[in-house]
């Protein structure tokens, strides 16, 4: 795969899971959709077969929630 890679002028790195230092911040913003999800389906006493609808809940709250950066 290294050689495909490196034909394919792309740089390949590995990174070690779980390290808040070499998480990006889309890493991070997924981790915090991914713990809401687990959040609202525990809180809602919902079965993993609606993770889905779980998912649409969340990113539509996020997506309302207020920002600085539109400020």
């Amino acid at each position: 795969m290294l050689d495909f890679f490196l034909k394919g002028g792309i740089y390949f790195r590995k990174f070690c899971p779980d390290t808040e230092q070499q998480n990006g911040v889309a890493e991070r913003k997924h981790r915090h959709i991914l713990e809401m999800i687990r959040a609202f389906l525990i809180d809602a006493n919902m079965h993993a077969y609606f993770w889905a609808d779980a998912a649409h809940a969340v990113i539509y709250s996020i997506n309302r929630l207020p920002t600085p950066i539109l400020r």
